[in-house]
């Protein structure tokens, strides 16, 4: 069974054609001027207007490295098992677990380049963004999507961060 296009190359016409390629054109060099690089890390990062008030950058380019997958994780508990029950303190302690397992494998914060974000209320949107902040302090931040969760497996887990981080070897 074929499938069909939308529309065909030979439907679109010279003037379409010419505009596809003009618009392709001024949306590369806008995108091209709304880069900022890391000589540091080989890491292009794609600003947006609210980049730094929200704390995430839209697309972080790397360019070789070893990819680290991180599991879910959350910070109910401080280091010494005691519940956290603040969202911030929670958040904080979320990002501390990141670092830490980042650690193990010989990384840190500064490689992470995509956080999915999982939020059990909405209404915590504002004060995560507050801590994201805090720990990407240069404004490197990933790229990162925030989506609300009914429910964790655990009632007290107010959030849990996934993240994706690249090293330079």
């Amino acid at each position: 069974m074929a499938t069909e296009r939308f529309w065909r190359p030979s439907q679109l016409g010279a003037l379409g054609l010419i505009g596809l390629a003009v618009g392709g054109v001024l949306f590369l060099s806008g995108t091209l001027m709304a880069q900022s690089e890391s000589a540091a890390t080989g890491r292009t990062y794609l600003e947006g207007a609210r980049q730094a008030e929200l704390g995430y950058s839209r697309a972080v380019v790397t360019r070789g490295g070893d990819m680290i997958w991180l599991s879910g994780m959350a910070g109910p508990r401080d280091a010494d098992g005691q519940p956290i029950t603040d969202f911030q303190e929670q958040a904080r302690q979320a990002y501390r677990n990141l670092d830490a397992t980042l650690r193990e494998v010989g990384s840190d914060l500064s490689d992470v380049v995509n956080v999915t974000v999982l939020l059990g209320d909405a209404r915590h949107y504002e004060a995560f963004t507050e801590v994201r902040r805090e720990f990407f302090p240069d404004g490197s931040y990933p790229a990162s999507t925030v989506v609300t969760n009914a429910s964790f497996v655990s009632p007290e887990i107010m959030l849990l961060l996934q993240a994706i981080a690249v090293v330079e070897r």
